[in-house]
């Protein structure tokens, strides 16, 4: 048995033995030699040090010292020789005082051996109590570590089957993705659960942890269905028949545009109004751009086509600059205000075709001109005179027409000032 006062860091004889595989006996004949450094205990029995064991680990175990034969040994060789005879060093036969302190010494030794057989023996029984004691804690360790696992896979088998079990209940028509936070909602559940609690108290557990798994999927359903009362906001025209409008596509978008923006926790009734207000925001949008293009397509104008697709264009545009909702009476207004640079234009060109077709009329007068001076003076012959004719009249007539543009002719007014253009012509002919 090991002494109280023993330090832990100190070996065994026994334990010794087992840590250099050698015998205890081999020990303990090195520690009474003195080969390696040990100490004894109160009880006779050797203690080394766990450096001395290290250093025979690293050194090697010396041999132990040679017995020599002590105690009955000795006595019996003396006794089996008749006669012995005596050692050459010795002075004399030995006396009865060297016999008995020859039969101390042997005594003493026997004493002795007697202890170190006892010491032998203490640590045996200590080698084989803390072999012992070891067998029975690794079983220990692997018994309990037999229950963890046994009691590990009876949970996990409990789960699965709540799991499985939940997996079952999720309604159809449910997307497959949403098997993953059913089951680690339940996960989640049973944590705080036991395979030893009823089921009584487990199931409605489980069945609340399946409704929470569900949540974010019956959230989304729910609001897909309120986005489409977007598109009941808009007028039947804007409506698609077959398949949805464009219309209406773009109010379902912005319904879910809006409804991203809100916050996280937000009630049915907070997005049902988001999208109602997106709906109506988009069926205003269609009534404005059809008002818009009533009051692009009334315009009219008597220029090229050119000329008045441009107009439209630009009506267009500027109505479109226009907030949502404005009256017809605002976009009239900017329409006449687009269309006044255009429709000056127009008047202009009006007043220019008739001032060039006046002025085509008036110089026909050219022709009498140059028939009442080729009476006086010879203007050659009637084809000249005609080739003359065409002449003057390209010359005179820009002139003749931004005269009229400037201030109105008679016929009196316009002949006299063509006969003076070509009189003044002819004076340098």
């Amino acid at each position: 048995m090991k002494s109280k006062s023993t330090p832990a860091r100190d070996y065994t004889t026994g334990r010794t033995a087992s840590e250099l595989h050698v015998s205890p006996s081999h020990v303990r004949a090195l520690c009474q030699a003195g080969i390696i450094a040990a100490r004894a205990t109160h009880g006779g029995h050797w203690r080394i040090p766990k450096g001395e064991v290290e250093r025979l680990l690293r050194d090697g175990v010396p041999d132990p010292p040679p017995a020599t034969p002590t105690g009955p040994a000795v006595e019996h060789v003396i006794e089996s020789v008749p006669n012995p005879v005596r050692h050459p060093t010795l002075l004399a036969e030995p006396s009865n005082e060297a016999i008995s302190a020859a039969d101390d010494v042997v005594r003493l030794e026997n004493e002795v051996r007697g202890i170190q057989l006892k010491r032998a023996k203490e640590e045996s029984l200590d080698w084989f109590r803390d072999r012992q004691r070891q067998q029975t804690q690794a079983q220990a360790a692997h018994d309990r570590q037999r229950l963890e696992a046994r009691s590990l896979q009876i949970r996990r088998n409990w789960e699965n089957a709540w799991v499985e079990y939940a997996l079952e209940n999720i309604p159809e028509g449910a997307p497959e993705s949403i098997r993953l936070p059913v089951s680690e909602s339940v996960r989640q559940t049973l944590e705080s659960l036991s395979p030893d609690d009823p089921e009584e108290v487990t199931e409605p557990l489980v069945r609340a942890a399946i409704d929470k798994g569900l949540q974010p999927w019956l959230r989304n359903k729910e609001i897909e269905l309120v986005i489409q009362e977007a598109r009941d906001q808009l007028p039947y025209l804007a409506r698609g028949f077959s398949e949805p409008s464009e219309w209406e596509l773009r109010a379902i978008r912005t319904a879910s545009e809006d409804i991203s923006r809100l916050r996280s926790d937000a009630t049915i009734g907070e997005i049902r109004a988001a999208s109602i207000t997106a709906g109506r925001r988009i069926a205003s949008e269609y009534l404005h751009q059809g008002e818009v293009r009533r009051i692009v397509e009334s315009v009219f104008l008597s220029q090229p086509l050119a000329d008045q697709e441009r107009a439209r264009h630009s009506v267009k545009e500027a109505i479109d600059r226009l907030p949502i909702g404005s009256t017809r009476s605002q976009m009239e207004q900017t329409r006449e205000g687009v269309l006044a640079p255009y429709k000056a234009a127009e008047e202009a060109a009006s007043v220019q075709a008739q001032a060039s077709r006046q002025a085509d009329f008036y110089l026909l007068h050219v022709n009498s001109c140059l028939e009442k001076i080729a009476l006086s003076r010879n203007l050659g012959d009637f084809s000249r005179r005609q080739q003359l004719a065409k002449e003057l009249k390209e010359e005179i007539r820009p002139i003749l027409v931004e005269e009229i543009l400037e201030e109105p002719l008679s016929l009196d007014e316009a002949q006299t000032f063509i006969a003076s253009l070509v009189n003044r012509r002819l004076a340098h002919w």
